[in-house]
């Protein structure tokens, strides 16, 4: 297995973190864009309008901005779970099915301590279904 660091931080090719456009940048971009309608001469209804369009722009703008930083966060943590599979061994005696129960339960267990607590789950789960594959009744 790797860090855990580095399966919660997408990097570009050279290393580089990719940046988060996050609710500092965010904020500061919706009072960039107020002050503009706010400049602009137009009538009421028309800075209603333009207000109320704001929020969808500024989720665009975040969705569009995150886009490689979403799209490599996925991809760590596919990797993450492929090092897991190799590291354990769990997907050896486990069918595909299998495998997605216990990563989902390792996942809801663990996941808000980070990687390190999911594997630690995945380990604990994994030896729990050895120890009760021991005792499976011959068919």
């Amino acid at each position: 297995m790797k860090s855990w660091t580095y399966y919660r931080n997408p990097t570009y090719e050279n290393g580089c973190l990719i940046p988060y456009f996050g609710y500092k940048e965010t904020q500061l971009y919706k009072k960039e864009r107020l002050k503009v309608i706010d400049d602009e001469l137009m009538t009421a209804e028309g800075r209603t309008s333009a207000t109320k369009n704001l929020a969808k722009e500024v989720r665009e703008l975040v969705k569009d901005k995150n886009a490689g930083f979403n799209k490599k966060l996925k991809e760590l943590e596919e990797e993450f779970w492929r090092d897991a599979r190799e590291d354990l061994g769990y997907d050896s005696f486990l069918t595909e099915e299998g495998v997605k129960i216990l990563e989902g339960k390792a996942w809801g267990e663990g996941h808000s301590s980070g990687y390190s607590e999911v594997y630690g789950c995945l380990q604990d789960l994994s030896e729990f279904v050895i120890s009760i594959l021991e005792y499976k009744k011959e068919e």
